[in-house]
This record gives C-alpha cells, sequence and structure tokens, in this order.
C-alpha cells in the first residue's frame, strides 16, 4: 500500500535536481541529439513532437538513470516496482501557442491520466533553461487538484474552460516542470492536474519518460526494482 508519508504522496509531485555523473547525461542527450534529427530513427507526431523508435536500445545508458529516482519510488510503493514504458521525445514549437484555444498537439490540454492501477511518471529534462516559454510541463498540486474537480465541472479532462484557467493563474496554482539537463520530476498523473506547454518560437523541450507501475505478480516489464526488506 500507498506510503502517505512519502513526500510524492503528500504533494503529488516531487523535483530531484540532478547531482550525478556529468558524464552520463551529456552522453545520453548527445546520442539523443542525433537520433531526433535522423528520420530513421524518430518519427514526427502531429507536426509538433519528434519520438525516438525505441529508445532504450538505441540508448542503452538510460537504464542506469533508473538508479537516480529509486529510492524516492519505492518509498512511495512502500514496495518493488517494475519500468512499463520508456519513451524520449522532443516538443517543439507550434503556431497555436499564440491562440487563446490552443490546438490539442501532446497533452497541452489539462487533464489527469485515467488509469487504475497506480501510475507514476518520471521526466528527466535532456537541455538547459527549460522553462514555460521552452515547453514546461504544467501541474497542479493533489490537494488543489481534489479541490478543483470538485469546484469546477469537469465535461471531459482534456476539456476545461476560460473560468477556470483564470481562476488557477490568478490564485498561482501552476507549478512549471522547469531546470536543466539531468533534472528529474516524478508525479502521480492520476491525482494531479497537468498539460504540457507548446514551446514559443525557436525554443524546443527534450525529455525522457520513464512510466512506472507498483509490482503485483506476473507482468511483462523493461525492468524490475525490488524493495530490499531488512531482516
Amino acid at each position: 500500500s500507498i506510503n502517505k508519508k512519502s513526500r510524492i504522496h503528500q504533494n503529488g509531485f516531487i523535483n530531484i535536481k540532478y547531482k550525478s555523473d556529468k558524464t552520463l547525461i551529456d552522453k545520453i542527450s548527445n546520442n539523443f541529439e542525433k537520433l531526433v534529427n535522423d528520420e530513421n530513427s524518430s518519427i514526427l507526431n502531429r507536426g509538433s513532437q519528434r519520438s525516438i523508435i525505441d529508445p532504450i536500445k538505441k540508448i542503452p545508458e538510460i537504464e542506469k538513470l533508473i538508479d537516480l529516482f529509486k529510492d524516492e519510488v519505492l518509498n512511495y510503493y512502500n514496495n518493488s516496482f517494475y519500468v512499463h514504458n520508456v519513451s524520449a521525445y522532443r516538443n517543439i514549437t507550434h503556431e497555436s501557442y499564440k491562440w487563446t484555444r490552443q490546438k490539442y498537439l501532446y497533452s497541452n490540454l489539462w487533464h489527469m491520466d485515467s488509469f487504475k492501477a497506480n501510475k507514476l511518471k518520471v521526466f528527466f529534462l535532456l537541455n538547459n533553461n527549460i522553462n514555460k516559454e521552452s515547453g514546461a510541463t504544467k501541474v497542479i498540486n493533489r490537494i488543489n487538484t481534489k479541490k478543483l474537480i470538485k469546484n469546477f465541472t469537469f465535461k471531459h479532462t482534456s476539456y476545461l474552460n476560460k473560468k477556470f484557467n483564470s481562476y488557477i493563474s490568478e490564485n498561482n496554482l501552476i507549478n512549471y516542470f522547469e531546470g536543466n539537463k539531468g533534472d528529474i520530476y516524478i508525479f502521480n498523473p492520476q491525482k494531479c492536474l497537468h498539460s504540457a506547454s507548446i514551446p514559443v518560437k525557436s525554443k524546443y523541450r527534450d525529455l525522457i519518460c520513464f512510466e512506472v507501475f507498483e509490482y503485483l505478480t506476473g507482468v511483462d516489464y523493461i525492468k524490475k526494482i525490488d524493495i530490499k526488506n531488512d531482516i
């Protein structure tokens, strides 16, 4: 069962500054750069996001990043966990960043993931100076999300009105996943409203995303991390 004292549970998300081996994250980001610009190694989605095909196979060092977040995730689940999926992609600009009502491109409308299982997402930023201009993910913490869902009627998780947008801006409820290469954000996408930001002209945001779940029994996984039971 979830550890309710864990930082991830209490806030819905946490940030870990990258303090590990700089050569590791540089190697990953350099390989990412080559692949994201190669049409045989990446695909373009909706004209505004390039995804690496099979990132773990193409950049095996990605697996080493798990060591940098596993303690927080083990603490949250109070149990072993497994990595279900890994994606690596670049969000690029689209003219609708200037529109009042942005076009749906890549989860850039407020939503929550509708998984029954308790999933966490772990983001590794892959370039420097990521901020709201360059496409930082926007997240509302767990407690505020709960209140907002009570107070605003959601016809669909991806549709929200102007009133909602004004309210969250005026009350400073938006947290931006800002930072530099290697910085980590772990968040619960079922408990926190979140949205991608469209980078402004000439900016982009590179990211590796791990999707992790508590390990129960017999599931397929990329990697399983066992909790150490101290006797």
